[in-house]
């Protein structure tokens, strides 16, 4: 029986990403070239890209604190004993708290490497070039380093963690809240192993032989360990990075066991593997897809084979085994680490006996350990075996409920994907094409049965997700109606008056039409009878093809909405507008990973085009040859891109790259959200090239990006507002958050439009938005959400509701000190970080 499986499981993790470069003034940029460093570089890319959306930003907020540690005097203790040891007797000229705290961050907290668009670590190291200079200086010329010390530093410290890094504590770091031991141990006998083998080893040596205090193992990994808990809560950072790392390098796989299928064909066995090795039962969920296959273990839980087993009375049968991560009362439980489709049991001889009893496995499982029957496992195994396999979608949001829910706008994403998974409805064979137009004929009354279930589904699946989360929203009830794909030129798709009324009484909330892929779902209580909507293939328009500034990763498509009888296209209130689209990620989104539109999507233009997906906006592309950039969001999930539209006209997605020249002193906090903001037209520079991130936002800025961050541009709008013109360029925009109920003015007839606005202003109104997008409910107890501020009593009470909900959300935190500011105004760059939490809620 294996009992340790000794691997390299954290080695591109620690070493690459939180050790390896720029130790002393090389970043990974000065390693171009190197076959060591442009492994580091890919390995850092491939781990990003691994990077579950829901817990990047995890990720960004290690980052973005460990990038001002510094900033705070109160954390120099984190230094103090480093710097005493250097120091020794006779004091460096020069050398402070703040600076050796700067560059040793740097070195132990590079997380800019796992966010697109931060500050690399080369980047970052060369703010540090003076104090790199002053520890130099202060030992002899023999025994300074360059970047060639640092690579081979690199290599040596890389092979010493991955003896530290065993399959069995791997598991226990993920299960454990508090990893600070175990990452001192791991720190420290890294250092051990590389300290007299190394030029850097021994340049740290060196600096306590000047000094008199020896600079140990101990002390490194001491100060090291204790900066990366200051920036890293838990180190919940370093286990989503570890859990991407084992994704990538792992070479995570289910394997069928040779020789073990029984004589009758109705059982096999297979385990999981991680690095080639066999993975104990103890760690892994087994899940089988098929009822009629269930999944049991060999032998103990310390034993990686499980038993796959073809129920009696079916000859044969195929299923898809999932392997998850078991570490009950872990927040990474129920993480997938694997799954295999087509795993087929067949009967050989079904006519010779049905039912077997008992099954026994063949060689060379041993004949005292039989195998399971079709009963499902015991309770310590999990076992949805016994269940038919549900959704994705529904699956996703049955593990959210068994592991206590989590965030809110989470479970309510995932309520409202299971809720429209199970309203999709196939009504390809309604369509009928004639010449290059196709049209739909729905039958109502085919379709009541399925509307009435709906909505019990949808009742059920809301009552189960507030119950483990009262601050879950209620998700719509969405009947898709899936045209599948359309072999026309054009589609028009009128609904009954009858499908509407019943689809009302049933209780759905809206109607979704896809056709081609390219899904439109509209509100049935805005619905006007007998409007008709409008499809057209457009993926060889020249006026498209000529606007755009790069090639498109979606379908062209003509899409409008007329009245009975008209040709008139109208406008209408915002709606939900999904894409297919088609791209290969490129640079630290994972160069190389291909992603594919759904079935009966229409092909883009350039399926091979290498594009970062948090650039991707949707475009409407005008009669004139402009453009208009309308923001949006990627669904890795289900591979399509969503946008609110208010009109109609010619639409598709491209990236859309926009760089200002202006913002490298808050590049490290707030470059990456400037570039995405920018990128969907929620932000635009002051002039050409020029974003000004340090100017104060005003009410109507503020007002515009929050509209067209959520899409919410309405045509019907109104306002009252004295100050706010026709001729103004933010009118539309206050008045379509007006009529969201997300801003109010300084009185009934005053907006103050270019008043500043504060950052209790600025987070209220973020919170609006959330709820109206049904993101996110009223904070129940806001002092309790608000009690990590320092100075909430300073919170203006009528926006006190506000800036809980939207701490509580992540979309606002505390400065180093720990206080909220609530009254200072918000700058350009703080706007844009906001804006940024916002498309990823």
């Amino acid at each position: 029986m294996r009992k340790s499986y000794i691997k390299p499981i954290m080695a591109t993790a620690l070493s690459a990403g939180l050790l390896v470069s720029s130790v002393f003034g090389v970043g990974t940029s000065s390693f171009v070239g190197t076959a060591h460093a442009t492994g580091i570089i890919s390995n850092i890319e491939a781990i990003y890209a691994k990077i579950a959306d829901s817990d990047k930003q995890v990720v960004r907020d290690a980052r973005d604190k460990a990038m001002v540690l510094a900033n705070n005097s109160s954390n120099y203790s984190l230094i103090t004993s480093l710097l005493s040891a250097v120091n020794g007797s006779s004091p460096i000229s020069g050398l402070d708290e703040e600076g050796l705290l700067r560059l040793i961050t740097t070195i132990a907290v590079p997380y800019s490497h796992f966010v697109p668009g931060g500050a690399t670590l080369h980047d970052l190291v060369q703010g540090q070039l003076a104090t790199i200079n002053l520890l130099n200086g202060a030992v002899d010329s023999n025994e300074r380093i360059d970047a060639a010390d640092v690579e081979a530093y690199a290599t040596a410290l890389e092979s010493a963690l991955r003896n530290q890094i065993t399959i069995t504590n791997m598991f226990a770091i993920m299960d454990s809240g508090d990893i600070s031991a175990t990452a001192k141990t791991i720190f420290k006998n890294a250092f051990d192993a590389v300290s007299t083998t190394t030029d850097v080893g021994k340049f740290f040596t060196a600096l306590g032989v000047r000094s008199g205090i020896p600079i140990t193992s101990n002390l490194l990994a001491d100060t090291l360990q204790g900066i990366v808990a200051a920036a890293d809560t838990n180190y919940e950072a370093l286990k989503v990075i570890l859990f991407a790392e084992m994704n990538v390098a792992g070479d995570i796989s289910i394997a069928f066991a040779p020789g073990t299928e029984s004589s009758d064909g109705r059982t096999k066995q297979y385990k999981l593997k991680i690095f080639g090795l066999s993975i104990p039962y103890k760690y892994v969920s087994w899940y089988s897809s098929n009822s009629a296959i269930t999944v049991t273990p060999v032998g103990d839980d310390n034993e990686p084979n499980v038993y796959v087993t073809l129920a009696s009375g079916h000859s044969t049968e195929t299923t898809t085994l999932t392997a998850k991560i078991k570490l009950s009362g872990s927040t990474w439980n129920n993480r997938e680490l694997s799954h295999q489709d087509g795993v087929q049991l067949s009967v050989i001889n079904p006519n010779t006996s049905p039912d077997p009893s008992p099954i026994t496995p063949g060689t060379p499982t041993p004949s005292a350990t039989p195998a399971p029957s079709a009963t499902p496992a015991p309770s310590a195994t999990p076992g949805p075996s016994a269940t038919p396999a549900p959704t994705s979608a529904a699956e996703k949001l049955d593990d959210l409920l068994k592991n206590g829910a989590g965030d809110a706008s989470e479970l309510a994403a995932a309520t409202g994907a299971a809720i429209k998974a199970a309203g999709t409805t196939d009504v390809s064979g309604s369509v009928k094409v004639d010449g290059n137009k196709a049209t739909l004929s729905l039958d109502t009354n085919s379709l009541l049965d399925k509307m009435s279930s709906l909505k019990q589904t949808a009742d059920t699946l809301n009552a189960k997700s507030q119950e483990a989360n009262p601050d879950t929203p209620p998700a719509p009830v969405v009947l898709t109606l899936d045209l599948g794909n359309v072999d026309a030129a054009e589609a028009e798709i009128s609904l009954p008056d009858d499908f509407i009324e019943a689809a009302k009484a049933s209780g759905v909330d809206s109607v979704a039409v896809t056709v081609n892929g390219v899904s439109v779902t509209i509100s049935l209580s805005d619905y006007q009878p007998g409007t008709t909507v409008k499809m057209e293939k457009k993926d060889n328009d020249e006026t498209v093809l000529t606007a755009v500034s790069s090639p498109p990763v979606a379908p062209v498509v003509g899409f409008n909405m007329v009245m009975p009888g008209g040709t008139v296209p109208i406008s209408f209130d915002p709606i939900p507008f999904d894409m297919p689209v088609t791209f290969t990620l490129a640079g630290e989104n994972g160069a190389g990973a291909s992603i594919a539109a759904g079935k009966g999507a229409v092909q883009a233009l350039a399926a091979d085009t290498k594009v970062d997906p948090e650039l991707l906006s949707l475009v409407r592309v005008n009669d004139n040859g402009t453009v208009d950039y309308l923001g949006g969001v990627y669904n890795p999930s289900t591979q399509t891109f969503r946008t609110p539209i208010s009109a109609g006209g010619t639409f598709t997605v491209v990236e859309h790259k926009v760089s200002f020249g202006d913002i490298a002193d808050v590049k490290q906090w707030a470059g990456r959200q400037i570039e995405v903001a920018a990128a969907k037209g929620i932000v635009e520079g002051r002039a050409e090239g020029a974003f000004v991130p340090n100017d104060k936002v005003t009410r109507a800025e503020f007002t515009k990006m929050i509209v067209k961050t959520f899409g919410l541009e309405s045509a019907t709008a109104k306002e009252n507002f004295a100050d706010v013109n026709d001729t103004d360029w933010f009118k539309p925009y206050v008045a379509s958050a007006v009529k969201a109920g997300l801003i109010n003015g300084r009185d009934e007839s005053t907006f103050a439009p270019n008043d500043t606005i504060t950052r209790a202003e600025m987070a209220t109104i973020a919170s609006r938005a959330l709820i109206f997008a049904s993101k996110a409910v009223k904070v129940s107890a806001p002092d309790a959400a608000l009690k990590g501020f320092g100075d909430a009593a300073s919170i203006n009470p009528s926006l006190k509701d506000g800036v809980a909900l939207a701490a509580k959300s992540g979309i606002v935190i505390g400065d180093p000190s720990g206080n909220f500011n609530p009254n200072a105004d918000s700058t350009r760059a703080q706007a844009a970080v906001v804006i940024y939490r916002l498309l990823n809620k």
